[in-house]
């Protein structure tokens, strides 16, 4: 009697685990795969950039009130600090994301080829990024050059969002990624980066 008990639980037991394993909502999800940024045709990650706009961080040690009508009559509007996330990139053409050092030489002398190359983008986009750990070095950076003259076609800031450690390849610095017009990545460069190399990208 008592061995007919023991197969009857047994057979019960077994008859619960299997319901367990086919029941949809005891299933697990399978994990999704995970993106590898690097690979062309992978889609641009989360962007989120801290730009530096604001007179304390551009203009200190000068008079702010003077700096900021010197500021709002050069460029039509009074300086802020703006977050810019996916949604403030465009759609319509080609996006070049540059992840760089403002104390590196070879950054500065790729922010100057594309300085006196910006009117062959027309239409696209440049974002300029930087680790957070390099914001103090940034003012100086952005008063030496002219990348905000061209907002809002450049964008230049902090990454606050690991995208650089979601693309950057570990090479050389700067490293240049182009994004297609529907953010899918077409290429990315390292090192110092021929301007002709870039523009091809913009050609029907």
């Amino acid at each position: 009697m008592s061995s007919k008990i023991v197969t009857a639980v047994l057979l019960l037991a077994a008859l619960h685990t299997s319901a367990q394993q086919t029941d949809p909502k005891t299933k697990a999800e399978p994990p999704k795969p995970k993106i590898d940024y690097h690979e062309a045709g992978a889609p641009m990650p989360t962007m989120k950039l801290v730009s530096f706009d604001t007179l304390e961080q551009v203009y200190e040690g000068h008079d702010l009130k003077k700096a900021k009508k010197k500021y709002t009559k050069k460029y039509g509007y009074a300086p802020a600090t703006k977050i810019y996330d996916n949604d403030d990139i465009k759609s319509d053409a080609p996006v070049f994301v540059m992840m760089f050092n403002p104390t590196c030489g070879h950054c500065e002398e790729q922010t100057d080829r594309i300085e006196k190359s910006i009117a062959r983008f027309k239409g696209s986009q440049f974002v300029m990024l930087t680790y957070p750990n390099n914001k103090q070095y940034m003012p100086d950076f952005i008063r030496n050059h002219k990348v905000k003259n061209f907002a809002p076609q450049v964008i230049i800031g902090v990454d606050s969002a690991s995208f650089i450690s979601e693309t950057f390849l570990y090479g050389a610095l700067p490293q240049i990624s182009v994004y297609s017009k529907e953010h899918k990545l077409l290429k990315s460069y390292n090192g110092e980066i021929v301007i002709d190399s870039l523009v091809k990208y913009l050609e029907p």
